[in-house]
Order: structure tokens, then C-alpha cells, then sequence
């Protein structure tokens, strides 16, 4: 796909579909190679069934960001969030990475504000998730919120 033979990217990756189907980041890669061969409406599809198989946030995120790299920023961000099955908190999260990235961060601290409750302080996320949440509300020049959101964290190091 990188190297402009999405035809043949996409087939190789049909011929080979059971082991596509078993990995969804394999998925994700058939998504942009269908949606480089103007195959848009598959590829949302392809992308929609990734993302709901993905195992880990991490999944979730190497495949939104295959969704960039097929669909662009603001079809990813428009359809993470109506992937059917998948896992809320991570696309939020996954979600607002992207918003961040592309300078979008009043969108990403108003997302992870929506889900900060889904979060415990004993998951093994909610390190990262607040982190984020925090940069998110900082670069959105809500200092006091991300001190506030950062408060819990420094109390543990404490």
C-alpha cells in the first residue's frame, strides 16, 4: 500500500483472508488498501469490523490511524465513534489522540471529559488516560482543570 500498488496490496490481502479476519491491525490494512482503489464504502466497512476485533488500545490505535492514512482526519474522527462493538473508552481515547494531534484540543478535552468517569483509579489505563485528559485541558488553556485532573497523580507520588 505504501508504495502505490493498493491493487495489489488488496488482493494479496483477499487471497488471504481468514488470517486477515484473525488480525485486525491485517484488517486495517486492507482498509486503506480499498480505500486507495477508490473504495471508500468498503474500506469504512473493512475499518468498522478492525476496530470492533481490536484486543487493546493500542490495536484501536494503529488501525484509527490506518483510517487516516485511507480516509483522512475527519472521516476517522467522524467514524471511530459509530464503530459498532467496540470498546467506548479506548475509541475516546484513540479519538482524541487524533483530535490533539491536529491541534483540535477544546474537542479532545470535551471527549475525554464525556468518559473521565468510565476510568477508575485502579485501571491500568488511568495513568495514561489522565495524562492525556490533563494535556488535552492544558493545551486547550484550561490550566486549572489539568491541575486539577494531574492532582490525583501527584497525591500518589506523594
Amino acid at each position: 500500500v505504501d508504495a502505490d500498488r493498493a491493487g495489489e496490496a488488496e488482493t494479496l490481502l483477499r487471497e488471504n483472508i481468514e488470517l486477515v479476519n484473525a488480525e485486525p491491525v491485517l484488517q486495517g490494512a486492507r482498509g486503506v488498501a480499498l480505500a486507495k482503489s477508490d473504495r471508500a464504502d468498503e474500506a469504512r466497512e473493512v475499518f468498522s469490523k478492525a476496530v470492533a476485533r481490536a484486543a487493546t488500545p493500542q490495536q484501536v490505535s494503529m488501525i484509527a490511524r490506518q483510517m487516516v492514512q485511507g480516509l483522512g482526519l475527519d472521516a476517522t474522527i467522524a467514524a471511530l465513534p459509530a464503530t459498532p462493538e467496540g470498546n467506548a473508552l479506548w475509541i475516546a481515547a484513540t479519538t482524541a489522540e487524533l483530535e490533539l494531534g491536529a491541534g483540535r484540543a477544546s474537542e479532545a478535552a470535551s471527549r475525554l471529559r464525556a468518559v473521565a468517569s468510565e476510568v477508575a483509579p485502579t485501571d491500568p489505563n488511568w495513568a495514561s488516560f489522565e495524562g492525556m485528559r490533563a494535556l488535552a485541558l492544558y493545551q486547550s488553556r484550561d490550566f486549572e482543570a489539568a491541575a486539577t485532573v494531574l492532582q490525583p497523580a501527584r497525591d500518589r507520588c506523594d
